[in-house]
């Protein structure tokens, strides 16, 4: 259980370099997250600071330690990160980085919810 803060600084990261790679991609045409900004930057900032927070919660633990409380900003974060994509969706199925956002939020949610139950410090 001291790792688990690599695994919740990865997935975060992960989460947030998805987030500028083609999430859909048809011929030579590809869209991703960051681009769709135009039509609703709300929602893409509300998503990138949902896997910015666990990336930052992972990589203060790196100093001293995980603690519950950052742990359970990097379930929300993560938490707010499966609401928002919607992988039950088509976007499972799509390019790159809808993959990697996918991987990010549910891997690090998974990470991030053991972490509570066994904290750092």
């Amino acid at each position: 259980m001291e790792n688990i803060k690599y695994a919740i600084l990865g997935c975060g990261v992960i989460g947030l370099l998805g987030i500028f790679l083609p999430m859909v991609s048809m011929g030579e045409v590809s869209i991703s997250l960051w681009k769709l900004r135009a039509f609703d930057a709300g929602q893409v900032y509300i998503t990138m600071a949902g896997f910015l927070a666990p990336a930052v919660m992972g990589a203060m633990a790196l100093k001293g330690g995980l603690l519950r409380w950052q742990s359970g900003v990097a379930v929300a974060g993560f938490g707010l990160c499966v609401l928002k994509l919607r992988p039950w969706g088509d976007v499972f199925g799509g390019a790159i980085g809808g993959k990697l956002m996918i991987l990010g939020a549910f891997l690090g949610l998974a990470a991030a919810i053991a972490s509570i139950a066994k904290p750092s410090n």
